[in-house]
């Protein structure tokens, strides 16, 4: 709870404060304490970055640093506290927390780029995505909206509000991959940028994938770095990587955007919710595989990509604001719907046949099937018929499409120029994901191990779980949280293969 103090009188008036933003709000689930964004967001706090929060209303730097170390707490460890409160939005000062690392102007290109926008009843997001593409620092380009069977007329609002965009009509809904292929088909451009619709860019985030893909020739594709649009602090994901257990997931999910990631230079895959693929890579790649009904069809190409020796790169100035169709995680239960399981579960299969060598795909497949039947036994338990089904389909779907799978694998494995070790080495530096049911996370543990080292010395080393750090989670955010932390890091260290 917000500390009732009130502010030191002596406070000079030309002395900046931190003071809360309009639309900052307490909220609550379950036992976990979250702060809402201005933005109608969530992110949550433990008890003890709550209380500096609510301390710091009205008052100094000077006056909030001797106040807490008066109550034990290290004067380092509370102003980098402050420097991420202030950096997620959830406190504002007077003077920038962090150097803006995003200003940099990227050089001018005439270069054509073709933005492929597929859309499925998107007409509630489609004026501001294509009003940011409309505002871009890099003129040269070209829209290609793909309408894939919309029904609450994405398309004819299309054709009326923007004639001058291409607009590829199919009559009915079919594989994301299938979309985004009609669309490649009808550009025109040098490079072609890939969009979900949900999403906004800054001025210059064309400018800087751009400026990104001219940098060498062996680049398959460039990730932009996506943040949630309703905690926009905090990343999405730069890129995204698959692993030997669980889904495929976004790479820094959850991290408040401190710049600790713009040193990347390389990735495993691009998210292609916002990404550039020159068109030269994309011919001698190939087009994206249509057999995936949805889910995996980026990560499929880009490592396909990989396989054959070319590079995928982050473009981190490339700002990208993403607002998942609308919804924001409340905290509660995000299990998955029982067709959208179906459809990860049969990605994921597809992926791991086509590309992997006999000893890779072994042990991926035993941990996939390993994982779905105690998942499908956990269903039976709790009578939950419908996701039990999409099991049963999605591993029967499969063993029925290996004739063609196996045909498909020979033909991409005879122009395989890296090891399968090789392909996933690049992974396994991959921070672990800060989330909770779909949140952002902000505890006193993480600033301290995972954010104070970037803030005071540019260190960016994966922090280790030790005896005494673990026993500090448990006393300040309760076993519940502990458990979720310990589970989230074993996960995470046996998804690397």
């Amino acid at each position: 709870m917000p500390v009732s103090d009130s502010p030191d009188p002596a406070i000079q008036p030309d002395q900046p404060v931190y003071c809360i933003p309009h639309g900052v709000e307490l909220a609550q689930a379950g036992r976990r304490v979250m702060l809402m964004t201005p933005q109608g967001g969530r992110v949550v706090l433990d008890r003890i970055l709550l209380q500096i929060w609510g301390y710091s209303e009205g008052r100094t730097r000077p006056d909030i640093l001797a106040y807490f170390q008066g109550k034990g707490f290290h004067p380092g460890d509370v102003s980098a506290t402050l420097v991420c409160l202030a950096s997620a939005g959830l406190l504002s000062y007077a003077e920038t927390p962090l150097e803006d690392l995003h200003a940099h102007s990227p050089p001018k290109s005439d270069a054509l780029v073709s933005a492929i926008i597929v859309v499925y009843n998107s007409l509630a997001w489609l004026p501001d995505c294509l009003a940011s593409l409309g505002n871009q620092s890099h003129t040269s380009l070209e829209i290609i909206a793909v309408d894939n069977g919309s029904t609450d007329g994405s398309a004819d609002w299309l054709a009326e509000h923007h004639p001058g965009l291409t607009l590829v009509r199919l009559n009915r809904a079919g594989s994301l991959a299938a979309a985004i292929n009609r669309g490649l088909e009808a550009s025109h451009g040098e490079f072609l940028l890939l969009l979900n619709p949900d999403v906004v860019l800054e001025t210059q985030t064309v400018a800087h994938l751009v400026q990104a893909a001219q940098s060498n020739e062996s680049i398959a594709a460039v990730a932009a770095k996506l943040r949630f649009m309703w905690a926009p602090a905090f990343l999405n994901g730069l890129g995204n990587l698959v692993g030997a257990l669980s889904w495929g997931t976004d790479i820094a999910l959850g991290h408040l955007d401190l710049g600790q990631c713009d040193l990347w230079t390389e990735l495993p895959s691009a998210c292609f919710a916002a990404a550039l693929l020159p068109a030269k890579a994309l011919e001698a790649i190939g087009p994206l595989d249509e057999g995936f009904p949805m889910y995996y069809e980026d990560s499929e190409w880009c490592y396909r990509a990989r396989l054959s020796g070319f590079h995928v790169r982050p473009a981190p100035q490339a700002l990208v604001y993403h607002a998942f169709s609308g919804r924001v995680p409340g905290g509660v239960d995000l299990s998955l719907a029982a067709d959208k399981l179906e459809r990860v579960i049969s990605g994921r299969l597809r992926f791991i046949t086509r590309l992997l060598g006999l000893g890779f795909l072994l042990r991926f497949l035993l941990g996939y099937l390993l994982e779905d039947f105690l998942s499908a036994m956990i269903c039976l338990l709790r009578g939950r018929w419908r996701h039990l089904r999409a099991y049963w389909r999605a591993w029967s779907n499969y063993f029925g499409s290996l004739k063609d799978l196996r045909s498909e694998r020979k033909t991409l494995q005879t122009r395989r120029t890296q090891t399968d070790r090789a392909l996933f080495n690049l992974q396994r530096n991959a921070p672990v994901p800060l989330v909770w049911r779909g949140l952002p996370l902000l505890t006193w543990d993480i600033v301290r191990f995972e954010y104070k080292p970037w803030i005071e010395s540019h260190q960016a080393d994966r922090p280790k779980m030790t005896l005494l750090r673990a026993f500090s989670i448990w006393r300040i955010e309760g076993a519940a949280a502990l458990v979720h932390r310990l589970g989230r890091g074993i996960q995470w260290k046996w998804m690397q293969p």
